[in-house]
């Protein structure tokens, strides 16, 4: 299944046919979907959500949990405190955590032919916390200064202690959301590693504590999946090396390198640098067997040559990532920047 943030779209496990817009069955009526859907290797359970879901600026979010056969189990719908840009969120053993971040809508401006989403720093940032489970009148607001993320790695609780893991920056990375009244800020625009804390048992309204731990621009994280919703210790992401001023564009081209990150010893524990010319996509995990270790495998990776305007897929061995691909496939062609995919073992497939 491809997910858009329009709907979700169905295609065939086999030939990759696409099938169409999908409701589940007419089981989900938010008419917006998540482009990042979370599961839970251990239940099979699939969480998602859909934000503006009662139409242009609505501050209406739907969630949904999915089990393995994509049977609509639970669905919750709430009110936001205000409408913002959500592309990703994340789940744990036991919440579903809904970041609001300051990239704005407003009906009027859209009435009048404006932009749908603008950076607006004023509002700060909500991280909308609420049992898997739960009710509406159960989720809680923890407020923070004004951040942004596209994408986490992942999130898990200690009880009630909520660490979220992504790549958060001080502004809104994209410069053509930002208002005529603001001036673009880069350097603010850059995302790190970053890990948010929160506490469910605290009141409501209250903060969220922030930990920058890895200094490097990083963009499009990943883990092990079969450790998602759980404690996870290695993560890998897309960066760029630190003064180098790799030719190749800006902003997320400027990923020249995949980064490996120990969540435990929080640092890098390994890196991959890409030759001068050549950029990274989002890289996707591969177990090396069903049995390896968490983060032992290798990494599939589509890496932009800027100069013959071709792209190659590469395989790292993550136990030598420094070494380089142990493999490349040359392909005679340009693929478009599909940013995300996912490695599905064979045998979810055959289960379907």
């Amino acid at each position: 299944m491809g997910i858009v943030v329009t709907g979700a779209t169905r295609v065939d496990t086999d030939s990759l046919e696409t099938y169409g817009e999908w409701d589940f069955d007419g089981a989900v009526t938010s008419p917006t979907f998540t482009a990042h859907p979370r599961t839970d290797p251990v239940t099979g359970e699939m969480f998602a959500f859909g934000y503006e879901a009662k139409g242009l600026a609505s501050r209406d979010i739907a969630y949904y949990v999915m089990d393995a056969h994509s049977k609509v189990l639970h669905e919750v719908w709430f009110e936001a405190p205000y409408t913002s840009m959500i592309h990703d969120f994340v789940v744990t053993r036991d919440y579903a955590i809904f970041p609001v971040m300051p990239t704005t809508t407003d009906l009027d401006r859209l009435k009048a032919g404006g932009p749908h989403w603008q950076w607006d720093p004023s509002r700060g940032t909500c991280l909308g916390v609420m049992p898997r489970y739960g009710t509406a009148d159960q989720i809680r607001w923890y407020r923070g200064p004004a951040r942004w993320a596209y994408h986490f790695f992942n999130a898990h609780n200690e009880g009630t202690t909520i660490h979220i893991d992504g790549c958060v920056s001080e502004a809104q990375a994209a410069p053509f959301l930002y208002p005529d009244t603001l001036v673009y800020d880069a350097p603010k625009g850059v995302s790190r590693v970053t890990r948010w804390t929160a506490d469910y048992a605290a009141d409501e309204g209250n903060g969220f504590e922030e930990q920058v731990l890895q200094p490097e621009f990083t963009e499009f994280p990943v883990i092990d999946d079969r450790v998602e919703t759980g404690r996870q210790r290695i993560g890998f992401a897309g960066a760029r090396v630190l003064g180098d001023e790799h030719k190749g564009g800006n902003g997320i081209a400027l990923l020249n390198s995949i980064l490996r990150y120990d969540f435990d010893k929080q640092q890098a524990t390994g890196q991959y640098v890409l030759p001068e010319h050549f950029t990274f996509q989002e890289p996707v995990f591969v177990p090396r067997d069903d049995d390896a270790p968490e983060g032992d495998g290798y990494l599939l990776v589509l890496a932009n040559n800027w100069t013959t305007m071709l792209n190659d897929l590469l395989i790292l061995d993550i136990a030598e990532l420094a070494a380089g691909p142990v493999a490349t496939l040359h392909l005679p062609l340009r693929l478009r920047s599909g940013i995300h995919g996912t490695w599905v073992p064979e045998h979810l497939v055959q289960a379907g």
